[in-house]
């Protein structure tokens, strides 16, 4: 995985599974009886609301980082704090700076679940993600909590061994995740960890689909590789139907 680390740790890479980020977010406090994870295997919009449970809370992505999908997050920031300037508070939503490297999974993880709390329908009051909802202040300071619990790291670990891939042999790839959640006021945010802060990517219009909003994000960069292959996975977060 590729990330900007400020810590020591790195910890084994979590596999884009399904199944494994369901029993992780149980895991963590999650109502994943309710809400689970699925597999989108396809970007089209008749895929998003056909084969995927509606509504879609969010959206992981996993692919491989280039120079110009760098560009154009740069861009993108550098739009948003002109905006910030114009309009004020832009609201962005919970965020944690990704320091462990390897980590970029659960750090989206993280991301979908605590940004989706409204939707979920609640969490255990005594479960990790309330602990960590209510101890750090700062995207930083998120980063030391999670550096320093060791219950945490061996949930982790737990996970990442789980699934059809070898953790330890897919450690070092260039691949990487990120989460993407609707805001306040309709925002699209794109939470990627190796950043500083949440990056807006749009507003959705009324009645305007989360994923099929998100496919258009991953459609341009697969074509900004001029028919190269790009490898690219995409999960959303929506109802569970008695899949796991």
């Amino acid at each position: 995985m590729v990330e900007t680390s400020r810590s020591s740790k790195m910890w084994l890479p979590l596999e884009s599974n399904p199944q494994v980020f369901t029993d992780f977010a149980q895991k963590l406090g999650y109502p994943s009886l309710l809400y689970s994870f699925h597999d989108v295997y396809a970007l089209d919009k008749d895929t998003w609301l056909s084969a995927i449970p509606q509504p879609v809370i969010g959206v992981v992505l996993l692919y491989q980082i280039k120079k110009h999908h760098k560009d154009i997050i740069r861009q993108d920031l550098e739009a948003q704090q002109k905006l910030q300037t114009l309009t004020g508070d832009l609201q962005p939503p919970f965020f944690i700076k990704q320091t462990i490297s390897n980590a970029c999974g659960t750090i989206a993880l993280l991301h979908l679940l605590c940004n989706t709390l409204s939707q979920c329908g609640g969490i255990d009051p005594e479960s990790f993600l309330a602990s960590f909802l209510t101890v750090p202040q700062t995207p930083l300071d998120r980063a030391k909590y999670l550096e320093t619990d060791e219950k945490f790291e061996a949930t982790h670990e737990a996970m990442a061994k789980e699934g059809s891939t070898d953790a330890a042999s897919a450690m070092g790839t260039s691949s990487h995740f990120v989460a993407y959640v609707m805001g306040e006021g309709g925002r699209l945010w794109e939470l990627d960890g190796r950043q500083s802060e949440p990056v807006l990517k749009g507003q959705l219009e009324e009645g305007e689909h989360l994923g099929v909003r998100v496919s258009s994000i991953v459609q341009r960069y697969i074509d900004m590789e001029e028919g190269k292959e790009i490898r690219f996975n995409v999960m959303a977060l929506a109802p569970n139907q008695g899949d796991w």
